[in-house]
């Protein structure tokens, strides 16, 4: 969300760090005020009648169990009481504040646009606007920053007078996501100003953590380049600046006859064996007897190419390891990732050859996307909180799926099974629909703390199944035929009725939460791709 704030702001993310954070707070918890501790080995202290001393411990210390508990409620305090900041009721880790800095430049220019971070016509000569509010994210000791330079700063020396900060500047990095800004260059630490048709984009990406997933499966790693399989050898120093479209789209690439051409995770085929749920809709449909269910085919049983020992391969692939990093991928940067993983990690607890493949599949693709990551971008639509949500209905529990957009970019995405039971294609909607709600809801509280949704404004989402959509409003009578489905499903219509979602419907084509419902041709794929992680190839390289 800060991503997608911090390119329409046209602002610098900074990232602080707080040195030694637990031994700065007090003890909070009545049990912890008489605890001592011995000093270390190395230490010997005695009085003078020559009995050894103990410590009292006044302050939180690290192996506490109240010490991280302790900790936040004092840095918790301290923003709420002396930066008068607000908190999220649904991230404890988000903070905002309200700059007086704008209220006093909206009064002396004209011609403003009035929404969050607001800027005049100046911007085209990047002399911007003060950010309308600063927003915080603090993960424990680690803390980023989103404002303008100047209440940056006020903010960051405010903070030294109470707690020791250690390293302070652009946030190239949180959490494991390289994080690429437009209006900053990493390697040169130095502003980069942008031409007049470039529009600010902030990229989170995570491709040190792909590099060293391919690194692990010699197949792959023996074709990637002498930078990505030696890291080591090459210092900061030797790494030349990246320009604004090598960042920011897809750079076609030399073909090489040794490198994989995967354009997809999965083959369609391939997923249509690996997901149970479609293999369970063609026993009904007669399509496969019962008593022979489609494990294996001639195309992905047993290869000559692979060998016939299947217990080498999985030692090779380590598939729990791969899914698990494949999951972090999928959930931080990469939901193009997310179905694959959805998909093959059912099938960890029995692998079979169908895994090694899909595995295999998976691992090439990766080799071929290692760059992409989600991109955020000035003035993109769609300008308020879009969420998506679809579902895929082959038999009995559906494939569900949702995303919200917001500013060229995927703020949450999800690609589950449903947990109840669907009889038609329209109870399988009604169930996403409902997952969609409650992931959207909490974070429109967060959009309302950012005062980008007004708390009475409705949240918009969108299905392409106008059954579904006419039903959950209330405009289509319906029989008993959905008496079996949960009834806290069927109370989330209220919430339709009271104002707080609008459901509209999208066509199919334009529906995003498709990519994340079923394994989509090569084509389909790369569009939706391409529109919900805002990176693709340069219009000119179409050409």
């Amino acid at each position: 969300m800060l991503f997608a704030l911090s390119a329409q702001l046209r602002n610098v993310l900074q990232s602080y760090d707080l040195s030694q954070f637990f031994l700065q707070n007090p003890l909070r918890q009545p049990s912890a005020k008489n605890l001592y501790m011995y000093p270390p080995r190395e230490l010997i202290f005695k009085d003078n009648n020559g009995v050894p001393i103990v410590f009292k411990i006044t302050n939180s210390v690290y192996g506490l169990k109240s010490a991280a508990h302790d900790s936040h409620q004092t840095i918790k305090e301290h923003f709420l009481v002396d930066h008068e900041m607000k908190i999220s009721h649904h991230d404890t880790c988000l903070y905002a504040k309200a700059n007086p800095a704008y209220k006093e430049w909206i009064e002396k220019v004209t011609d403003i646009d009035a929404g969050p971070g607001g800027w005049s016509e100046t911007r085209k000569k990047n002399e911007l606007a003060p950010a309308r509010y600063i927003f915080q994210i603090l993960h424990v000791d680690d803390g980023i920053l989103c404002g303008d330079p100047e209440t940056v700063k006020e903010f960051t020396e405010t903070l030294s007078k109470r707690f020791n900060i250690g390293e302070t500047g652009p946030c190239n990095f949180i959490v494991g996501i390289k994080v690429d800004m437009a209006v900053w260059c990493d390697i040169t630490n130095k502003p980069r100003q942008l031409l007049p048709n470039q529009k600010n984009k902030v990229k989170g990406s995570q491709r040190a953590l792909a590099i060293d997933i391919l690194r692990e499966h010699h197949s792959l790693s023996n074709l990637l380049d002498e930078e990505d399989r030696y890291p080591d050898n090459f210092s900061k120093e030797q790494q030349k600046p990246k320009s604004y479209d090598e960042i920011f789209y897809i750079q076609p690439k030399e073909h090489h006859p040794d490198h994989p051409k995967r354009k997809t995770p999965l083959d369609v085929d391939l997923y249509k064996l690996m997901d149970e749920n479609l293999a369970h809709a063609q026993q009904e449909a007669g399509m496969v007897p019962h008593e022979t269910p489609p494990k294996e085919t001639k195309r992905y049983g047993p290869r000559h190419e692979f060998g016939g020992d299947l217990e080498e391969h999985l030692r090779q692939l380590q598939p729990l390891r791969t899914i698990a990093r494949f999951n972090y991928l999928g959930r931080m940067t990469r939901p193009d990732l997310s179905l694959f993983v959805s998909c093959v990690a059912r099938h960890i607890h029995k692998p079979s050859w169908l895994l090694v493949h899909a595995l295999e599949q998976g691992l090439e693709y990766l080799f071929n996307t290692v760059d992409l990551g989600i991109i955020f971008t000035e003035d993109a639509g769609p300008h308020k909180p879009t969420w998506y949500f679809d579902a895929s209905y082959p038999y009995g529990k559906p494939r569900t799926a949702m995303i919200c957009m917001w500013r060229g970019g995927p703020i949450d995405w999800k690609s589950t099974l449903g947990k109840t039971a669907a009889g038609s294609t329209k109870q399988a909607e009604i169930l996403a629909g409902y997952m969609s709600f409650l992931k959207g809801l909490p974070t429109k509280k967060d959009f309302n703390l950012l005062s980008i949704m007004q708390r009475d404004e409705a949240a918009l989402f969108l299905g392409d199944n106008t059954t579904c959509i006419s039903t959950m409003k209330g405009t289509t009578a319906d029989g008993g035929n959905m008496k079996h489905l949960d009834q806290k499903i069927l109370c989330s219509f209220d919430w339709i009725l009271a104002g707080e979602i609008d459901v509209q419907h999208v066509d199919t084509y334009t529906e995003l939460a498709d990519h994340l419902t079923k394994q989509q041709p090569s084509e389909l794929f790369f569009d939706h791709r391409t529109k919900i992680m805002g990176m693709g190839y340069k219009p000119s390289a179409y050409n």
